[in-house]
């Protein structure tokens, strides 16, 4: 009896298509990685450099915002990061507070609430960020006070207030 040699020839051509289809495919999915991990880290450094501050806190000015000014139209909503600077000579224990300044314009804290005392070591710069959102009918410019005080002990009691900073920014509402 002879062997013929047509089903080995047939399943190596099989094995080959499949090889070549599987590297296609593998080529394909690294592909499409490579573009998705490139959009997250293009969004990171986005959201990163949103957040720089570009009038850092100094020793004369422990406090500023960035921006100083928002300019927004109704129902939209912004970030302001306000940075604060212990430019004393002991660590200090800091409350942020921040005032709602007209009713349909808020102005809750987002990375830091009110009530939390957070210690700030010297000469070390902490930022937090303030959440505006804009409602129909309030259209006008707002400034909004921004009120940072630190004690000298933790509990943040009034007994043990050592500074009081406040700066301010204004919110533009267009419709």
């Amino acid at each position: 009896m002879r062997c013929s040699r047509k089903g080995s020839l047939s399943l190596s051509i099989n094995a080959i298509v499949v090889l070549i289809l599987a590297i296609t495919m593998l080529s394909l999915g690294l592909t499409f990685m490579r573009g998705m991990f490139g959009k997250m880290s293009a969004t990171t450094s986005t959201s990163i450099d949103a957040i720089e501050v570009t009038n850092p806190p100094t020793e004369d000015n422990p406090i500023t915002t960035t921006p100083n000014k928002l300019e927004l139209r109704e129902g939209e909503r912004a970030m302001i990061v306000v940075s604060v600077m212990n430019a004393k000579g002991a660590d200090r224990w800091c409350k942020h507070e921040t005032a709602p300044i007209a009713s349909g314009l808020t102005v809750p804290t987002v990375a830091t609430a009110a009530a939390n005392c957070d210690k700030y070591d010297r000469y070390q710069i902490n930022k937090y960020g303030i959440t505006v959102a804009t409602s129909t009918g309030q259209n006008g410019i707002y400034l909004q006070p921004v009120t940072v005080k630190c004690y000298s002990a933790s509990g943040c009691t009034t007994t043990n207030l050592a500074e009081t900073y406040t700066t301010s920014f204004s919110i533009d509402v267009t419709t």
